[in-house]
């Protein structure tokens, strides 16, 4: 009775390909295809795949950290947190996922680990997100110059908006140190 019961069990934790959602369904085809020999079709399967992920996926950053050189999507070089000085370019790699079509509004702000805001931009320019395949490989590049503040621990936090009509707003808080 108990071999029985916990093949039940088991039997109920399994998905199934009935029970998997799109994205799960398309992997398991792209899979299924890359079995046959159908290297096309798979990759097919697999964009369809990520248009299903892409359909569900909440606003969010997938990265976010300070560069000292963006060349593209996943090519940047990342930047230690400091130290930074008044004056230094400070540039941000951010990778947003859910936001296909929208047009983002960047903010940035220095704050002590209090919160007191020491620094913001709020008047950086919109960031317009690619739709369909192209949004696979979006990437966010910001710059801005480093006002003159105390030496000292900060943190920078970028804020990503997608607009009211949307209500989403997504934030990444990179730890930043100022020497003199």
């Amino acid at each position: 009775m108990r071999g029985s019961l916990a093949a039940v069990l088991i039997a109920m934790l399994v998905p199934t390909a009935a029970s998997a959602g799109p994205i799960a369904e398309r992997a398991a085809e792209a899979e299924a295809k890359l079995a046959a020999g159908d290297a096309a079709g798979a990759a097919a399967a697999l964009d369809a795949a990520y248009d299903a992920f892409a359909a569900a996926a909440p606003f969010a950053l997938k990265t976010a950290a300070f560069a000292s050189r963006i060349d593209g999507y996943g090519l940047y070089t990342p930047r230690a947190a400091g130290p930074f000085r008044a004056g230094d370019t400070v540039t941000i790699y951010a990778e947003p996922l859910g936001v296909a079509g929208s047009t983002l509004a960047p903010t940035i702000e220095i704050r002590d680990a209090r919160g007191l805001i020491y620094a913001k931009a709020t008047d950086l320019p919109p960031i317009a997100a690619p739709a369909g395949a192209a949004s696979r490989l979006f990437h966010i590049a910001l710059a801005f110059t480093l006002p003159t503040l105390r030496p000292g621990d900060y943190e920078l936090v970028l804020t990503l908006d997608a607009g009211e009509a949307q209500g989403r707003t997504v934030t990444a808080t990179l730890p930043m140190a100022v020497a003199p």
